[in-house]
């Protein structure tokens, strides 16, 4: 009799544990977002945005591709972050401040992405997503942002990539022009290129 309930025990517990897989397995390949919402609450970022990255890459949405680049800096993934950053910050500018209607979001994970470029060393693609992104140089975007992180690292390759892209791109900027070309010549000026 013992044995009976126990091996009954073990069955029902065995069968449990492979249902429990089996649909784990399935939201997985379904709907991997489900999972990464509860990697999230959890706060393991950094499997949140691998499988934020594999739902992107099923359904290349535009909201998707928010929640990946949001994960992304909650984990501080560089790589993702410029990758995914720049992508929604250049690509879907439009379609992300029309989603959100929330533009100082937008200019945080434009700043996010400059940043990440930053420390990845990629100062030419730091410099363009700046560009790309802000269109004007005010406070609080990522135009702005990358003169100050320029400033505040006392960076002289990166003073020149953007003294290039400017001189490339002179009428990338609208407003705020003069104010950031004084910046432009003063850092021509200072490290002599």
């Amino acid at each position: 009799m013992k044995k009976t309930i126990i091996k009954t025990v073990i069955i029902t517990l065995v069968s449990i544990i492979l249902a429990a897989s089996l649909a784990a397995g399935i939201t997985l390949a379904v709907s991997p977002k489900t999972i990464g919402k509860v990697f999230t609450k959890c706060g393991n970022y950094d499997s949140a945005a691998k499988l934020y990255e594999s739902q992107y890459k099923k359904s290349e949405s535009v909201a998707d591709l928010i929640e990946l680049v949001s994960v992304s800096i909650a984990a501080e993934n560089d790589e993702m972050i410029a990758k995914y950053g720049d992508k929604l910050t250049v690509n879907y500018k439009g379609n992300m401040i029309k989603m959100t209607r929330d533009e100082e979001q937008f200019d945080n994970y434009s700043k996010a992405t400059v940043e990440a470029y930053y420390k990845l060393g990629k100062k030419e693609d730091c410099v363009r997503v700046a560009f790309l992104s802000s269109g004007e140089y005010v406070e609080g975007n990522s135009l702005y942002y990358l003169f100050k992180l320029c400033d505040n690292k006392e960076d002289k390759d990166l003073a020149e990539e953007i003294y290039k892209y400017d001189k490339k791109n002179s009428n990338a900027v609208g407003e705020g022009k003069s104010d950031m070309q004084k910046k432009v010549k003063a850092y021509k000026e200072k490290y002599g290129f």
